[in-house]
């Protein structure tokens, strides 16, 4: 009999992650390095993630892409009255 373990591994080995990654929000925050970077584009991503990836994937592209390299930096340096623009292309329906 097989342990959990070995049930386990063998799933993960036969599971192409990578590529199912690319169709899930999960992708967004995979792309950075810092936990805290990490930490933002996953709450970004996740406010998102409703309905189908086809039509809310390009929104927090745009977002993430106006944020820079370090999504939690700019946050921190985020300022309403001068950067207030910065996301009026940004448009989403919710249901």
């Amino acid at each position: 009999m097989k342990s959990l373990g070995q049930i386990l591994d063998e799933f993960y080995r036969e599971y192409n992650f990578k590529e199912r990654v690319l169709h899930d929000p999960i992708e967004f925050p995979h792309q950075y390095k810092r936990s805290e970077d990490i930490e933002v584009s996953g709450f970004i991503a996740s406010c998102f993630a409703y309905g189908r990836v086809d039509l809310f994937k390009p929104v927090v592209k745009k977002i993430l892409s106006i944020m820079g390299k370090s999504p939690y930096d700019f946050l921190l340096g985020f300022n309403l009255k001068k950067q207030r623009d910065l996301f009026s292309g940004v448009k989403y329906r919710f249901n």
